[in-house]
């Protein structure tokens, strides 16, 4: 899990959340809303990630400010 943010905001996202599975590395990348918290984040991942291919097993993050 990663966020690359400061972008130039289209349609209300100035950011993305790059999620990518270990095994097949498979992406996905989720357009977000410049400023988030970790909670919005968190329902993202529910809605974009979780529904599509269930709960994972163990999560990596750069630990970025909003989680930490």
């Amino acid at each position: 899990m990663d966020f690359i943010s400061a972008l130039p905001t289209s349609e209300g996202c100035g950011s993305i959340m790059v999620i990518v599975d270990r095994s097949s590395k498979y992406g996905s990348f989720i357009p977000a809303p410049r400023d988030y918290t970790a909670e919005e984040a968190g329902r993202l991942f529910f809605k974009h990630v979780v529904k599509y291919w269930g709960l994972p097993r163990t999560i990596i993050s750069d630990r970025d400010p909003r989680f930490t």
